[in-house]
């Protein structure tokens, strides 16, 4: 399946970012990523096509709300990444279409949503099975409190996290393709633990980075390998594609995210997106260069939220 761009005065430049596993610091670079580009004139979103997050933790996030009223499992994630870019701020699942609910780990999941209100195309899904923990009354206050959908679920046999890219593939290419209708300079896609973030109909990697905190490992201008999934194939843990880029012969710059107090975590992880971004420019050459600023320079109009652009 090859995706139809919208009318661009370029593609938009694609960043991967991916990791070792969770909570290595990927939604904290992406998210900076793109604070850091809009800062700098170029409209730049981001976009998660797999998310999970755990059931027991979304209590005290519910007053995260957003103004489209997707609902409760949207994730932490995707509250963080839409809200990076003024052209995605609250539509937290057109950033993120397909969002796991899991407990009481990543390996046990409640339900999963597929595709968002704004495209009025969400679906639900559930394991055949109900979820059998060993304090069910606990599930259920939980399930009953957040507002899960789980009376509107699909049955999936066997349904868990690494059958993220199979439920409902056209719904994560259809959120894409309203993305790309805003016209973004960049879009900085992050992965979900280790897997890849790679999509049916998704675009070419400009950039890759790696975390494996405190490292950030950057790989400039990637053009090989270009990994897409089939229709149906499981999510694939991303451990072959570093290793083909290490192999490669091509020397990535490797940079530190430190540990930092919470009143200073953004500003630490928007010093190292903006050398991130250093690198990239520099392998981009005058070209690419001087495309990016026309570009620039003809795409300096008020740009209105999702909702509110027509298409």
């Amino acid at each position: 399946m090859t995706i139809r761009l919208p009318r661009l005065h370029r593609p938009p430049r694609i960043i991967w970012v991916t990791g070792s596993g969770t909570e290595v610091g990927k939604t904290t670079i992406a998210s900076a990523l793109v604070r850091v580009l809009v800062r700098k004139g170029y409209p730049a979103l981001a976009f998660k096509p797999y998310a999970a997050g755990i059931m027991a933790e979304m209590p005290e996030r519910q007053v995260w709300r957003d103004p489209a009223r997707t609902g409760p499992e949207i994730g932490h994630d995707a509250i963080q990444l839409a809200n990076a870019s003024p052209l995605t701020h609250g539509f937290l699942d057109l950033v993120a279409p397909v969002q796991f609910v899991c407990f009481p780990d990543f390996s046990k999941t409640v339900m999963a949503r597929a595709g968002s209100t704004l495209l009025d195309n969400r679906r639900f899904f559930r394991p055949e099975v109900p979820l059998a923990v060993a304090d069910p009354d606990t599930r259920d206050a939980l399930v009953r409190s957040l507002g899960l959908a789980l009376d509107e679920a699909v049955p999936m046999p066997g349904l868990n996290f690494r059958d993220a890219s199979r439920i409902a593939p056209g719904l994560v290419t259809a959120a894409f393709r309203r993305l790309l209708k805003l016209q973004p300079h960049t879009i900085v896609i992050e992965g979900a633990t280790k897997f890849n973030p790679s999509f049916r109909g998704g675009l070419p990697i400009d950039h890759l980075v790696y975390l494996s905190r405190p490292a950030i490992t950057v790989h400039p201008a990637v053009h090989r390998p270009q990994p897409h999934f089939q229709a149906r194939s499981q999510l694939v843990v991303n451990d072959g594609l570093i290793r083909s880029l290490a192999e490669s012969g091509r020397q990535p710059a490797v940079l530190t995210l430190p540990e930092a107090e919470e009143d200073r975590q953004d500003a630490v992880a928007e010093a190292a997106a903006s050398e991130i971004l250093d690198h990239f420019d520099r392998t981009e050459g005058r070209w690419a260069r001087f495309k990016a600023a026309v570009w620039l320079r003809t795409r300096r109009t008020k740009t209105l939220a999702p909702g509110r652009r027509r298409g």
